[in-house]
């Protein structure tokens, strides 16, 4: 196994890991939201919002497993940032647990959220694509 696969299945392991405990709450919140649904519109946000909080989460994971697919084609320095970023997502999603009822307002903004993890996945996929520099041009003769 190569320097870079191994790199790509620890960062996979690792944020199929920290998303575990997100994606589980968020699960029964959405139970508990379904199962708790009397007609009232404060439990049918509950359900909207538990929904789309699910599938925020599998987006962000899916990012989080594409970018550890970018690096098993190809690793350098520059995935450092979104994996940074990526591990800061996820702990602040941890740590603030939006997957609570809604009161007045929600705790997180589910589809500014989403957007933040494509985002960084399409910076990533950039730092791909552009192939590295190099220290000086081939044909000079230095």
């Amino acid at each position: 196994m190569t320097r870079s696969a191994k790199l790509s299945v620890a960062t996979a392991i690792l944020f199929v890991t920290l998303w575990a405990l997100p994606v589980y709450r968020a699960i029964l919140f959405l139970i508990e939201a379904r199962k708790d649904y009397d007609g009232s519109m404060d439990r049918a946000t509950d359900i909207v919002f538990s929904d789309w909080i699910l599938i925020t989460y599998a987006a962000s994971l899916l990012c989080c497993l594409g970018l550890a697919w970018l690096i098993s084609r190809r690793s350098g320095i520059a995935f450092l940032f979104p994996i940074a970023a990526y591990l800061w997502k996820a702990g602040c999603v941890i740590y603030c647990k939006p997957e609570e009822g809604i009161v007045i307002f929600p705790t997180i903004d589910v589809i500014g959220f989403a957007c933040f993890h494509l985002a960084i996945f399409f910076t990533a996929a950039l730092f791909f694509y552009f192939p590295p520099r190099k220290s000086a041009p081939e044909d000079i003769p230095i």
